[in-house]
């Protein structure tokens, strides 16, 4: 291949699953320079890399090159720095009508054996150790939901990731929505360092979703230093997809501190997802659905510890344990479920200050039975945030925050009845590194009877 004047757009940090299609775009900067034979680049050599060039006939990817770097238009790409750039458009300036060609590196041979059909990646290369396990999550308004694209509403794409390799692992979730013709509308990415000891840590990304008919999703999670895939790619659209495992071994990953929203979908669907308790203690598991549906909670071995049709199931977990929550059904039925820890308990008071702490990853419930019926209001204050859950005396969720404002960490409040029970939970967030103090109030409003 003779090229007399190239033009390389150098487009920085961002991920591809082995092209630069429009589906696979994202943010991006752009630096343009001028490539001649007699222009010389020590700073690295890269002549052995595997790279793909390729351009687009009718929005279709037709390869024109496949092999080593060094290969390729007599070597002059070799310098190229593909740590810092991920892809490059080559095009000659002085002619409108020449080929525009994409050079990445060629994700799948780099990568070595991957096995991405499975539904929990686990990405092992020749140097190194370990394993990195990842789940991909869709959340509207602080609930976990099957696959949908809602149009207007913010989604969050999330991975809770944990690694045993011995090198700091970069996991960037990006998120892109395209339209009918496939033009990137919206994106969103995120990112964070994960080291190789086996801790979960929370990657997420999210972003609002364009009110455009046709438009659909994409979901990518990446190791973000050398482009290789953790998970196969998801796509959402306006219709909604089972997605919840039937089995325990592909069973994603989730808060216990989340609503699950679901569906039975068909008879024999079986909707089955992890967690993980923060605290050793007594647990409640809120199932509202009709009476079709029936939810089991198994250990790490998969044995049922306890099931129930709608209503509620009571359970002793230990923290730091793998269990496993499903949901079946003998009917098409929507359900949600709710895992809420109700042990070690204290009581409030009305208006009245409580001073607690909370730790890492715990729960703080508290109990509160009004002598009066009103309209009661929890708030508390505290250098950080936390989130707080208020339900009923039969654990059905009446009002939930997870930030407050300049004045409060959060602020949850209800219609409450003479004489029954209500539970207040507060929950750390994933990312607190140490003891975080707080201060709870419990107060009735002020009501204005009239002025004179």
């Amino acid at each position: 291949m003779k090229i007399r004047t190239l033009f390389i757009f150098a487009v920085l940090y961002i991920f591809f699953a082995g092209s630069v299609s429009a589906e696979q775009s994202f943010d991006y900067t752009v630096s343009v320079k001028q490539i001649n034979v007699a222009e010389e680049c020590e700073k690295v050599d890269n002549s052995l890399m595997n790279i793909k060039v390729f351009k687009y006939v009718n929005n279709t990817e037709n390869i024109i090159y496949q092999g080593r770097l060094g290969n390729y238009a007599d070597g002059l790409l070799r310098n190229i720095d593909f740590d810092d750039v991920q892809c490059c458009v080559i095009f000659d300036w002085n002619n409108l009508d020449s080929d525009v060609l994409y050079v990445v590196p060629d994700v799948q041979t780099e990568a070595g054996e991957q096995n991405l059909d499975a539904k929990n990646v686990r990405l092992m290369s020749e140097n190194e150790d370990g394993i990195v396990e990842n789940n991909i999550s869709f959340i509207y308004n602080d609930k976990y939901y099957e696959k949908q694209l809602v149009t207007n509403e913010q989604i969050n794409i999330e991975t809770i990731v944990k690694s045993t390799k011995n090198t700091v692992q970069n996991i960037a979730v990006l998120v892109g929505v395209y339209d009918s013709s496939n033009k990137l509308i919206a994106y969103s990415v995120g990112s964070s360092d994960v080291i190789g000891t086996g801790d979960y840590k929370v990657v997420n990304s999210a972003v609002d979703i364009p009110d455009v008919e046709d438009a659909y999703l994409k979901a990518f999670v990446w190791y973000g230093n050398d482009l290789q895939p953790y998970e196969l790619p998801e796509t959402l659209i306006d219709t909604k997809e089972d997605y919840y495992s039937n089995s325990f071994i592909d069973a994603v990953l989730v808060d216990e501190n989340r609503e699950i929203i679901g569906k039975i979908d068909t008879v024999s669907d079986i909707d089955t997802l992890k967690f993980i308790p923060d605290n050793t203690g007594n647990y409640i598991i809120k199932i509202t659905a009709d009476e079709s549906v029936q939810c089991s909670i198994n250990n790490s071995n998969y044995q049922l510890i306890s099931n129930a049709y709608e209503g509620v199931i009571s359970t002793v977990l230990i923290a730091d344990n793998e269990y496993y929550i499903s949901m079946s059904g003998t009917q098409i039925e929507d359900y949600s479920v709710n895992i809420y820890y109700v042990g070690n308990t204290s009581s409030l008071t009305r208006d009245a200050l409580i001073n607690g702490q909370l730790t890492t990853g715990k729960t703080k419930t508290y109990t509160f039975i009004p002598t009066v019926t009103n309209t009661y209001i929890f708030t508390a204050t505290a250098q950080d945030n936390m989130k707080a859950r208020l339900f009923d005396y039969d654990y059905n969720l009446i009002d939930e925050d997870r930030v407050g404002d300049e004045d409060a960490v959060f602020r949850v409040s209800g219609e409450l009845v003479a004489g029954q029970t209500y539970y207040l939970s507060l929950i750390a967030d994933w990312d607190w590194t140490e003891t975080v103090s707080y201060t709870e109030y419990t107060e009735v409003p002020m009501q204005l009877i009239s002025i004179e």
